[in-house]
């Protein structure tokens, strides 16, 4: 009987015809809103790694989350004070200031220091 019913609804042009659909509907296009570069950027560190000549043992690592471009600074220590002073000595100087940082919220960059910059700089963290 299974079978009969299973062949039956196959071969009926109504019931082919007005079967729902199993897939999910397909949504709207969308087209992507271009952020401004350097409007929000992406701070790490890396390291310790082996030190070299000139002591440098950390990599403070900034990307520019809209066009993925990357900054590299070598750091001797990854303090709070290093990072800040390579944000405003070597990249803001080059660029303009982002609107919004994102970090992992490691203690180089929760610090009074970082805070202070940021809300001077009106810099959302």
């Amino acid at each position: 009987m299974r079978k009969f019913i299973t062949n039956y609804v196959k071969n009926c042009l109504d019931c082919v015809r007005f079967k729902g659909s199993n897939q999910k509907p397909a949504g709207l296009l969308q087209t992507p809103v271009q952020a401004p570069r350097f409007e929000t950027i992406a701070i790490d560190l890396f390291g310790p790694l082996p030190e070299c000549k000139n002591k440098k043992k950390w990599i403070f690592i900034v990307e520019d989350v809209t066009t993925r471009s990357v900054e590299l600074f070598a750091l001797t220590n990854a303090t709070a004070r290093e990072c800040a002073t390579a944000l405003m000595e070597e990249l803001f100087i080059r660029f303009e200031l982002p609107r919004r940082v994102i970090s992992d919220n490691g203690t180089q960059f929760v610090s009074a220091v970082m805070q202070q910059i940021c809300y001077l700089l009106k810099i959302h963290q």
